[in-house]
């Protein structure tokens, strides 16, 4: 299987944890942020692999690395 043609004017990419760490072959979701940023002939600027309960992690193309938590909801 050939990797996906990334799009070239996309600055922030939002990826589901899944589906991150599929397209990238990773199994950490930060390193998974940070391949996505370092594909050839990409524009993307920011990653935000969203891990559901576990909140978020974004990172950026100069390397700064975020983590946010999840939101408490009422079920």
């Amino acid at each position: 299987m050939q990797p996906a043609k990334t799009a070239v004017s996309v600055r922030c990419v939002l990826p589901l944890q899944e589906e991150a760490l599929q397209v990238t072959g990773k199994t950490d979701p930060q390193a998974a942020a940070e391949a996505v940023l370092n594909r050839p002939n990409t524009a993307t600027e920011w990653c935000v692999v969203k891990m559901g309960g576990e909140g978020a992690v974004l990172v950026t193309k100069t390397g700064e690395v975020h983590h946010a938590p999840a939101f408490k909801v009422g079920v």
